[in-house]
Formats: structure tokens, sequence, C-alpha cells
């Protein structure tokens, strides 16, 4: 996503655009682990990582959710590897371009099956 791309709320998209322009193909994380465990450190987020490669990042609760129990959400860091047949896409080092569809609505993977 382009600097002033206008989508909201800002932080959450550039986060991602970041996240993007990481390759992250299944069994070569590592990129992407090395950032979302700077992301922790910079906020002095405590986190641990296991030999799988398996990244808990601890957030404390804010405001009203400060005394709350505690929430897990979970995800993976990898993305599926499949382009479309005319595309030129090196998995390993490429970012995912990023594009809009459908008059801006939606955002999606150029030339993979991502999106």
């Amino acid at each position: 996503l382009p600097p002033g791309d206008g989508r909201e709320p800002r932080r959450l998209w550039s986060h991602f655009a970041a996240i993007s322009a990481i390759p992250r193909m299944s069994r070569h994380e590592e990129a992407v682990l090395t950032h979302l465990k700077k992301m922790a450190d910079n906020r002095s987020l405590p986190w641990a990582q296991d030999a799988e490669g398996n990244l808990v990042v601890r957030a404390p609760g804010r405001g009203r959710g400060v005394d709350a129990p505690a929430v897990i959400i979970q995800g993976h860091v990898d993305m599926v590897t499949e382009k479309n047949q005319a595309t030129q896409h090196d998995f390993l080092a490429d970012p995912i371009a990023l594009t809009r569809r459908d008059g801006g609505a939606w955002l999606a993977a150029g030339g993979t099956t991502l999106g």
C-alpha cells in the first residue's frame, strides 16, 4: 500500500503493507518472524519462540480490558505459494504486489491465488 493510500485505520494498513513486502513461503518464514519479534521488542512486549518456529507475543490489556481474562489470537505467517500461470513471481524473493479490485473496494495480491 502506498503512503497516503487513505485506508483506515492507517496503522493497521501500514503494518499489513510491511508484512506483505516480506517473502514468506512455508518453511521460509525467518524474515517475517524477525520482523514480528522486532515489532514486539519495539513495544517492550515479551515474546517466545519454540524450536518449530511458533511465536507467541504477549500484550497486556488496556483501558477497560486491563483486568480482563487473557485472549489468544492465533494465525500463521507463511503464505500459499501459487501464482497465475502468466505471472513471474519468486515466492522466496518477491514481495506480494498489493492491488485494488472492484473500484478499490477490495485489496488483492496481484498475479497470485491469494486474492
